[in-house]
Order: C-alpha cells, then structure tokens, then sequence
C-alpha cells in the first residue's frame, strides 16, 4: 500500500473472516479492534486505505479519544486526520499483561468497554 499523507498503521488481518463478497453479514460477523487517537484534541476522521490503495473515510467526524473497527481478511492502513487537516497518531490499545492487541467479537468488545466505563466510537 502507498501512503502519500501522514502516518498510518496497519490493522491486523484476521484470517477467519469472510471476504464481504462471501458473507453478507460481514458487518456482524467481523472481530473489532480497539484503537487510540494521540496528538491533537479535536474530532478527526480515520482514513482507511484498501491493499489496492482505495480509500474510505466516515461521514461523522469522530470525537472520542477511543474507538473500534472491524477487523477482516484482508490488510488496510488507518491514518487519522484532524478537522484542522493535521494527522494524528493512532495506536492500538494493548492488554498490559501481554501486549497483546484487544481484538474481540462485537458482542465481547461492547461488554469490555461498558465494563471498563470507555467512551468509545464503532465505526
């Protein structure tokens, strides 16, 4: 993937989900990841970038520090840029006891961040 704008990371693949091609719950089925904003405080948007360079964003600006998204079969760069158009850093949130990335069913991922008391975006 070409990146031509700030700094992006790439999500992890998880390669038991189904193309969206294959499975038109894809949306319901696909695990999600729990990403951290840094830098400015302001409402950005994450800009995700296909391996065949396509590029998607959300409609809302997001304006928590936290936030999901789906994790599917194939890789994508998330970079997230601010409303001022400047780039912050995004980051994984990792699990303290083994660095591991907090990658869960929606169903699991809900009950983590209801339970820990985050203010979280699904996008």
């Amino acid at each position: 993937m070409s990146h031509s704008f700030g700094a992006s990371i790439q999500l992890p693949v998880d390669e038991k989900a189904l193309a969206k091609s294959v499975d038109p719950d894809w949306r319901a089925n696909w695990k999600v990841i729990l990403l951290l904003k840094s830098g400015l405080r302001e409402p950005f948007r994450p800009i995700i970038t296909t391996k065949d360079d396509k590029r998607y964003t959300t409609f809302l600006a997001i304006e928590t520090r936290m936030f999901t998204m789906r994790v599917g079969p194939d890789p994508v760069d998330v970079q997230l840029l601010g409303q001022s158009d400047q780039f912050s850093l995004c980051d994984t949130y990792d699990l303290q006891d083994d660095c591991a990335n907090l990658i869960l069913t929606q169903e699991s991922m809900r009950s983590f961040i209801k339970t820990a008391g985050y203010d979280v975006t699904h996008v």
